[in-house]
C-alpha cells in the first residue's frame, strides 16, 4: 500500500535534503581542492609537512604572515595581518627542496604564476627569486605545543613575528622553544581572489 505524501512528509523530506545540502557544502568549502588533508595530517606526525599549500597562522592569534599589500616585488619584507586567505598569505612547501614559496597556483586570479620565495637577508625574511643557495633553504621543526618553526638552514634562526599584532614585522631570531612568536600553524584554506 502506498503512503500518500502530505504536507507534513513533504516538510520533513525537505528539510532532510536541505540539511544534507549544507552539509555537504559545509564540507566541500573547509578544504581546497589542491591539498590533501590526510597527507598534511599524516607527515605532520612525522614532523615535517610538505608538500603543503595554504597559510601559515600564528599560534594563539588569527595573525597570518603576510605580504605587505598583496605586492610580488623582490626585497620585500613580511608582516603579520588578520588571516583572509588571500594570495598573499598563501605559501606553497613542494616536496623535494626546501624553499618556502609564495602562492605558485595563483597570485591575482587563478593561472598567475610567480617564482618568488621566502629568502634570508641577515636577519630579515624577505621575498626574492627562488634560489637553491643556503639563504632561501628552510627546515620546519615540530613543536610540542603544536605548530612549527620556520628555521633557515643558513643562520639556524627562525622566523619570529616582532609582536602578535597586526603589522608587526617578520624577522629572524634565534630558535626558542619558550617564543610564541616563532610559532607556526599551517591551516589548509579555499583561496579568496577578491
Amino acid at each position: 500500500m502506498r503512503r500518500r505524501l502530505t504536507p507534513r512528509r513533504l516538510g520533513v523530506l525537505l528539510a532532510l535534503v536541505v540539511a544534507g545540502a549544507a552539509a555537504l557544502g559545509a564540507v566541500q568549502g573547509t578544504t581546497a581542492a589542491w591539498t590533501d588533508q590526510a597527507r598534511v595530517t599524516a607527515s605532520a606526525k612525522a614532523g615535517m609537512w610538505r608538500p603543503f599549500t595554504g597559510q601559515l597562522r600564528l599560534a594563539g592569534t588569527s595573525l597570518c604572515l603576510d605580504i605587505p599589500n598583496r605586492d610580488y616585488g623582490s626585497n620585500l619584507s613580511l608582516q603579520l595581518y588578520a588571516c583572509n586567505s588571500t594570495p598573499a598569505q598563501v605559501w606553497n612547501l613542494p616536496t623535494g627542496n626546501q624553499r618556502i614559496q609564495v602562492y605558485t597556483v595563483g597570485r591575482n586570479a587563478p593561472g598567475d604564476v610567480t617564482a618568488l620565495c621566502l629568502l634570508r637577508s641577515g636577519a630579515t625574511v624577505l621575498t626574492g627569486t627562488c634560489t637553491n643557495g643556503a639563504a632561501g633553504s628552510w627546515q620546519t621543526l615540530a613543536d610540542a605545543a603544536g605548530g612549527y618553526r620556520l628555521q633557515s638552514n643558513a643562520a639556524g634562526t627562525c622566523i619570529d613575528a616582532a609582536s602578535a599584532t597586526q603589522g608587526a614585522a617578520v624577522t629572524l631570531k634565534t630558535c626558542s622553544t619558550a617564543d610564541t612568536t616563532q610559532l607556526w600553524v599551517p591551516e589548509l584554506v579555499t583561496v579568496s581572489y577578491a
